[in-house]
């Protein structure tokens, strides 16, 4: 966000988590493409982003944690050989926040897991019940649990990042 990485260089998030790993996940390093990382933090038509899903800062700080012990995890209905993570997340319109992951994606660094994107998912309960009508959940923390979002989510817009990236 400071401009001090090349552009093309791939950012390390993470060891892929023991849960993803359980799921059908490689062990491998957790990444994410810097476009990707502006298209989560910013809104649309920031700085000509043409596609923006204003999560802020605080977000991205929080991915390792909401990978690590997620509400739940699908099999994605659009991209093959990935899946989305349920956070505890929530964006400013009170939607919950999901973090499509691409599996073994050959990429700047060699073969990782990639974070696709995040972003709050509109329809949520619509999309929900649906994915397990169609049997797409794997896994769901009977703790948090998918019916208590977005009541019991972590506000995005009510909280700030400890670190000032720009």
């Amino acid at each position: 966000m400071t401009g001090k990485m090349p552009s093309h260089k791939t950012v390390k998030v993470m060891e892929t988590p023991e849960i993803l790993k359980g799921y059908g996940a490689s062990d491998l390093m957790i990444t994410i493409d810097q476009k990707n990382i502006r298209k989560i933090a910013y809104p649309t038509n920031y700085l000509g982003l043409k596609q923006g899903h204003n999560l802020g800062f605080y977000a991205l700080e929080q991915l390792p944690q909401q990978l690590a012990n997620p509400v739940a995890i699908l099999k994605s209905y659009t991209q093959p050989n990935s899946m989305v993570i349920i956070t505890e997340m929530i964006d400013a319109d009170n939607r919950p926040v999901i973090v499509p992951i691409h599996l073994d994606k050959n990429g700047n660094i060699g073969i990782s897991n990639e974070v696709a994107s995040a972003y709050g998912r509109s329809g949520y309960s619509q999309f929900i019940n649906q994915s397990r009508k169609d049997g797409m959940v794997l896994y769901e923390n009977k703790n948090k649990g998918l019916a208590s979002l977005p009541a019991d989510g972590l506000q995005l817009s009510a909280v700030e990042a400890t670190t000032d990236l720009i």
